[in-house]
């Protein structure tokens, strides 16, 4: 039976689509920053930023196939480009990563419906950020027309943490790390200083994020400056943060010392993952190691409640590492076309290499790229 690439244009009849979208999600293991919930929250405080021109394949009238695509314009001396990427996925918005085409056909199939769809939509550059490296984003890759001049580039590291039921947490830390974590947790308890609270209503998280933002503000006002500062980006975390946490997925952890929050995390419950989408932590309370803390205590959470992996997000910081993180990583597929080509080509022109070469240069990257959270 023939598939149908549908291209819906507006985030009001996506919200249409939400059941059997989730559904496709969830039969392919999809990270939920594919899902609905992210996606339409994320539209409803960013959309007047982008252009929904979401993908998706029906096979006799079924779903088979879920792209949540926008494009977004931009300019280069006085020139319009227009850039097609993933929803979530453009500027300096929030760190949505593992992201993935969503399919029920065989992985070849689907790359060709889902590229015959893009071929409709209008844009000049393709800006497909941290991908999962799996087989609908390899083919994706391996089918995209010659005219695209697409490439695949690693985009970053993204360190996961097994939790094997029976092995102790701080087996996986680093010696050095392990035994501060100790010393420093041993002297808390021991004086009734620490407390873990675990927040997993809608209220108490909105609460918890309030704290979090203001924190991040104090933290990055010496750094450049903290991307809460943007309306967007404070509303966005907080409305999904409520959201998530009315239906169980996502809880708020906050390591309190004295009775004030020392550290934070915003997780988010995902299959069999606990995901730390979010970290914060108290300058104050620098000397009692608390970022440290936190991954421990949370850690040990999540393994008491059975999760088999403790996803501590995108980005190759060192004390990931030094908890036991073990590097996986997301890809990029970049593309261009159009006019974008005629740019391309006229970077090999003498004179004309350096201004072809910053034109094709991403300004998206270079000057809105995500602040790291941590």
């Amino acid at each position: 039976m023939t598939v149908k690439a549908e291209t819906v244009t507006s985030a009001e009849d996506l919200a249409t689509l939400e059941d059997d979208w989730e559904r496709l999600r969830l039969e392919g293991g999809a990270s939920i920053f594919t899902s609905p919930l992210w996606t339409l929250t994320w539209l409803k405080h960013f959309q007047d930023q982008v252009s929904t021109r979401a993908l998706v394949l029906r096979e006799g009238g079924e779903m088979v196939g879920m792209a949540p695509l926008v494009t977004y314009r931009s300019t280069f001396a006085h020139y319009p480009v227009t850039y097609l990427c993933l929803a979530g996925n453009f500027g300096e918005t929030t760190e949505f990563h593992d992201l993935q085409f969503l399919h029920s056909d065989d992985a070849k199939k689907a790359a060709n419906d889902f590229i015959g769809g893009m071929k409709r939509i209008r844009w000049n550059l393709l800006q497909l950020r941290d991908l999962r490296w799996n087989a609908i984003s390899q083919q994706l890759l391996a089918q995209a027309p010659v005219g695209w001049r697409c490439e695949d580039l690693v985009s970053k590291a993204c360190p996961y943490v097994p939790l094997a039921p029976d092995r102790p947490i701080l087996d996986g830390f680093e010696a050095r790390e392990g035994r501060k974590v100790m010393r420093v947790l041993a002297s808390l308890e021991k004086e009734g200083r620490i407390e873990l609270a675990v927040i997993r209503d809608g209220e108490g998280v909105a609460r918890s994020i309030d704290t979090y933002i203001e924190q991040h503000k104090e933290r990055w006002a010496n750094k450049g400056g903290s991307i809460f500062h943007e309306p967007r980006q404070s509303g966005f975390l907080k409305d999904i943060g409520t959201r998530a946490a009315d239906k169980g997925l996502l809880v708020a952890y906050e390591v309190r010392i004295d009775g004030e929050v020392a550290a934070q995390q915003l997780c988010i419950r995902d299959g069999s993952s606990l995901r730390m989408w979010k970290i914060g932590m108290n300058d104050k309370h620098r000397t009692f190691i608390p970022g440290y803390l936190s991954v421990y205590l949370v850690m040990t959470e999540a393994q008491r409640e059975g999760f088999q992996v403790y996803d501590l997000g995108p980005g190759p910081e060192e004390y990931k590492h030094k908890v036991g993180g073990v590097d996986h990583y997301t890809h990029n597929i970049q593309g261009r076309r159009g006019s974008m080509m005629l740019l391309s080509k006229a970077s090999h022109v003498p004179g004309m290499r350096k201004l072809a070469h910053r034109a094709l240069r991403s300004p998206d990257a270079e000057q809105r790229q995500p602040k790291s959270e941590h």
